[in-house]
């Protein structure tokens, strides 16, 4: 991988487009490594209990958000199946009732 460098890369282009364009493309690499490490985060989940259910949910719902602004939609019935996943089996009936 490239690393863009602002103040020493500089002086070895040519035109101030060039310039923009390779950091652009430095930033288009940690776009790709946030959005695994979004849907990594968001698709382990799992309610520890440790805070209140509706704070989890809407964390969960704030990772897809997120993904969302960096242009990846989660579709609502995953987000929805991968928030039942991530509670224990304590909310069984809750699942069922869905």
């Amino acid at each position: 991988m490239l690393r863009f460098r602002p103040k020493e890369d500089l002086v070895s282009y040519f035109t101030a487009l060039e310039y923009l364009k390779a950091g652009e493309d430095c930033f288009k690499f940690a776009d790709k490594s946030l959005v695994g490490t979004i849907i990594a985060e968001l698709t382990t989940m799992k309610y520890d209990g440790s805070h209140g259910v509706q704070e989890h949910i809407l964390n969960m719902y704030d990772k897809a958000a997120m993904l969302a602004t960096l242009g990846i939609q989660v579709n609502e019935s995953f987000l929805v199946q991968a928030i039942l996943n991530s509670l224990p089996a304590q909310f069984g009936s809750f699942k069922n009732s869905l």
